[in-house]
């Protein structure tokens, strides 16, 4: 049923009521991405990799108007993956914004992933038990703890964290399994974060590096808590191809990707 139509210039879209879909991720540990012509099997991977390290149980992909593949082709790799009880694909074919970088303290144009986050925020995940922020090319160290349980556990409802950057051998694009190499001494990557959604926290605007509101600085953790896969990439926004001078292998990346997918490591061997 069309309530209305929505006109600017030349422009007119029909706006429709959408179901009420709060309840489909109550009480569960939702993993959320935004993915445009990200390889399907590097998002399986990624989806996989959190089931087994973190407990996540639920995912909802964010497929922003993907050309090489259609959503029942994600849909079909994620209800393979063993423990992943719900996942949705929402299509959103709409202009990210511009891939450029911004001066100082100004807020970036690309206000699509923010939106989108804070539509899941309303309308799909207001009653998951947490919500953890992480982009296909991003996978959580595995702790003694899950990220999902540390934001729980804390007093504000949410944790952040920052990242570590790792590569691959030989440069082009590559899955995630493939970064068995980090530069020492190497900047840690911009933060993400895990939320309660019924939390003080959780009511906040959700950011792509944030949630809005005065507790994020309070709930950083000082170590690095993911890996970020440079190469495991569509160079959308840089050219992400190459492997620097002085990355070297890393015992500990290799003992999480051993880890958390050990059914992928053995196929690749």
């Amino acid at each position: 049923m069309i309530l209305f139509f929505v006109r600017h210039s030349d422009w007119s879209a029909p706006v429709v009521p959408a179901p009420d879909a709060r309840a489909r991720f109550a009480g569960r540990n939702l993993l959320i991405a935004v993915s445009r012509n990200n390889d399907p099997d590097w998002i399986a991977t990624w989806a996989e990799a959190h089931v087994t390290g973190e407990g996540t149980d639920a995912v909802i992909v964010i497929d922003n108007g993907s050309d090489r593949y259609d959503a029942e082709t994600v849909s079909t790799m994620l209800s393979a993956i063993p423990g992943l009880r719900d996942h949705l694909v929402l299509s959103a074919p709409v202009p990210y914004g511009p891939p450029g970088g911004t001066k100082k303290l100004e807020v970036p144009p690309r206000f699509f992933q923010t939106a989108m986050l804070n539509l899941v925020r309303l309308h799909h995940a207001p009653r998951a038990r947490g919500v953890l922020s992480l982009d296909i090319d991003e996978i959580m160290r595995p702790g003694p703890v899950s990220v999902y349980d540390m934001a729980a556990r804390s007093r504000s409802g949410q944790v952040a964290f920052r990242g570590r950057w790792c590569y691959a051998a030989g440069g082009n694009p590559a899955p995630q399994t493939a970064h068995t190499l980090i530069v020492p001494g190497q900047n840690p990557c911009m933060p993400k974060w895990c939320v309660m959604p019924q939390s003080v926290s959780g009511r906040f605007n959700w950011t792509v590096h944030r949630l809005g509101g005065p507790l994020h600085q309070l709930s950083q953790q000082r170590a690095p808590m993911f890996w970020h896969c440079f190469q495991t990439s569509t160079s959308w926004k840089k050219d992400r191809s190459t492997t620097p001078d002085g990355a070297r292998p890393d015992p500990d990346l290799a003992a999480d990707w051993s880890h958390l997918l050990p059914r992928v490591q053995g196929n690749a061997g």
